[in-house]
């Protein structure tokens, strides 16, 4: 939805294009930081050596007491190798942090531009709800953010209580 069809703000087309614009091009630079993000853990996590409890034979002798000069070598080269390419990749992550970054302070910018605009309107409607009433708006106007909040709320409870046990 673009933004110039929010809320009853009138914006200039050619501003609400350029919101546009780079609202796209954040959430494409926040796509982009998601997958680095899952790149990276899945090298951290390819680089991983198989617990001991999960390995076959009760006889478990430690690999560094005996070295494979060979293998030591080419080791050392695939981290060599894995340091080459890593400022690239560092470089897209943090081009891309930035890139959120930003988008989250246009969207909080353009958010408190057209709450500014309905500031007035919304407070009469406001004023004459009751609490319940109020509390029905809202879980209505936003229920994905109500259901993230309570999901949070109902999560935080449980390790609250889980704790509790542990400490009885």
């Amino acid at each position: 939805m673009p933004v110039s069809e929010l809320g009853r703000v009138q914006i200039p087309a050619a501003v609400s294009a350029w919101i546009d614009a780079i609202v796209l091009v954040f959430l494409g630079l926040l796509i982009l930081w998601i997958v680095l993000k899952a790149i990276g853990f899945a090298l951290r996590r390819s680089y991983n050596l198989t617990p001991v409890a999960t390995a076959g034979s009760k006889d478990i002798r430690p690999d560094f007491l005996k070295v494979d000069r060979a293998a030591q070598r080419q080791l050392l080269e695939r981290g060599r190798e894995f340091d080459r390419t890593r400022p690239a990749v560092a470089k897209a992550v943090s081009a891309a942090g930035i890139g959120v970054m930003a988008s989250g302070v246009v969207s909080l910018v353009s958010a408190a531009f057209l709450a500014f605009g309905r500031i007035q309107e919304l407070d009469a409607t406001w004023q004459s709800l009751s609490s319940r009433d109020r509390f029905v708006a809202i879980v209505e106007s936003h229920p994905v953010g109500f259901a993230i909040a309570l999901v949070m709320v109902v999560a935080a409870s449980a390790r609250f209580l889980m704790t509790l046990r542990k400490s009885t």
